[in-house]
């Protein structure tokens, strides 16, 4: 039982620091790590355990360690949210550097949470959030002050009453995962699909709740640029990359 904590807590570092979650060398390269363990013991039973251990990560686990840790303990216990987990932002990030033009001069976080995400995007952004939670929001608040995070404003609003006035980026992590949506989404694309502004969105669906897709992009003129699948074959989340057409 040991050797599989250890081999679980480095298939965890791997995952969370050496590794991009969306190339497809990943899996390979963790299962060829728990296939090694095999050859750690002579008796026959530690291939059967091998087998059902690696078919519980490829099935459930991969890419969703910390995130079933967060909805366990934080979400369960602590009663507090889940933050998204480090490897998802790092490709929030690579998925700026390769597809944002300089024309986007502000980054607004619908859903903003804590703003650990919007204080972890590597670029110099003017950085807005908006929350439509009263206690999320003043939680925020106390969050930017306490770990002096690098936030230009955090807002308390409705994000449908927000004064878009310039070319932005629009970051959701499917903000709208607790409530039935009721047309926010429709009507919020539809207001940004009328407005004369370089917009690009980056959209994170939950990992059982994915209210939006390439359709629905579409339908309000805004193209994927890339959609990048990310967790195990039953447990994932979609990341995309999307720009408004002119």
């Amino acid at each position: 039982m040991k050797v599989y904590c250890i081999l679980f807590f480095i298939i965890y570092i791997i995952e969370q620091y050496l590794c991009e979650l969306s190339s497809p060398y990943t899996t390979f390269l963790l299962y060829s790590i728990i296939q090694l363990s095999v050859f750690s013991s002579s008796y026959n039973y530690h291939s059967i355990i091998n087998s059902i251990i690696c078919i519980i990560y490829l099935v459930l686990l991969r890419g969703n360690i910390e995130s079933l840790f967060n909805g366990i303990i934080l979400n369960n216990i602590i009663k507090s949210q889940q933050p998204t987990p480090h490897y998802i932002i790092k490709e929030i990030n690579n998925l700026i550097l390769l597809y944002t033009s300089d024309k986007i001069k502000k980054i607004i976080d619908f859903g903003c949470g804590d703003c650990n995400t919007l204080n972890n995007i590597d670029f110099n952004y003017e950085k807005i959030g908006i929350d439509y939670n009263k206690d999320i929001y003043e939680n925020a608040i106390y969050q930017i002050k306490k770990n002096n995070y690098q936030i230009d404003e955090i807002i308390n609003i409705n994000i449908l009453e927000y004064n878009f006035n310039t070319n932005f980026l629009l970051y959701m992590y499917e903000p709208l995962w607790e409530v039935e949506d009721t047309g926010v989404y429709k009507t919020l694309f539809l207001k940004l699909s009328k407005l004369d502004y370089d917009i690009d969105i980056i959209y994170l669906t939950g990992l059982t709740s994915k209210k939006l897709d390439k359709y629905f992009f579409n339908k309000y003129n805004f193209h994927v640029i890339k959609k990048i699948d990310i967790g195990s074959i039953f447990l994932n989340r979609s990341l995309y990359y999307c720009r408004k057409s002119n």
